[in-house]
């Protein structure tokens, strides 16, 4: 296991809790037996995540986040839902909705032909006026998913850098660290949606609990 990941373990076992301050890097060295670079690397990750944060001064050090709301992604419950039962309101803005010409991704996952026209929306998820997700979804008007009475999702989720347009939606730089997204949602063998959805790390977290 490596270093940044022993250190999101505790924190996630509650052995360090918000506001706990981590040992200094010389110690991490000495602890994990390696190179300063490999420690900086790993605070610099957590950092990104939003698991940690560095404070300068006297009194200053790496210390533990205060933990930020958290969506279980296999959960049937909708995300409103669950920040609700954390205290949490979530409030969504449609951005822009309209008919255009399908990007490559949305191309490959529907198995268009090039130039073929998809639905998309956009829509940029708050908390108390906060930025926390941006989220694209295209549809086919042959392919309506409230038509379909059952219907399967498909996650898959990695991190990513913002392209210019989720920096602004999200109000991050180009270096800042997300959490991507990428669902599929079927009804039988039939694509009937594919998303996009860009999650900030510090705002949000996102959790699979095992299926039953």
């Amino acid at each position: 296991m490596v270093i940044s990941d022993q250190l999101r373990a505790k924190i996630e076992a509650q052995e360090l809790v918000a506001g706990d301050r981590l040992p200094a890097e010389r110690e991490l060295v000495d602890e994990f037996g390696v190179a300063r670079m490999t420690v900086r690397h790993a605070l610099a990750l957590l950092q990104d995540e939003g698991i940690i944060e560095r404070r300068r001064g006297r009194t200053g050090g790496t210390f533990v986040r205060e933990l930020p709301p958290f969506v279980d992604l296999n959960s049937t419950e909708d995300i409103a839902v669950q920040l609700s039962a954390q205290d949490v309101a979530l409030s969504s803005t449609v951005t822009s909705s309209g008919t255009i010409k399908a990007p490559a991704a949305v191309e490959l996952a529907f198995d268009l032909d090039s130039g073929t026209e998809v639905f998309a929306i956009e829509t940029v998820y708050a908390v108390r006026g906060y930025p926390i997700a941006y989220e694209t979804t295209y549809t086919l008007p042959s392919r309506d998913p409230h038509a379909f009475a059952e219907l399967r999702r498909q996650d898959v989720i990695a991190p990513a850098r913002p392209s210019e347009r989720e920096q602004a939606r999200l109000c991050v730089t180009g270096n800042t660290l997300l959490q991507r997204i990428t669902r599929r949602v079927y009804a039988g063998d039939t694509l009937v949606s594919f998303s996009q959805i860009s999650v900030r790390p510090d705002a949000l977290q996102l959790r699979t609990s095992a299926l039953n």
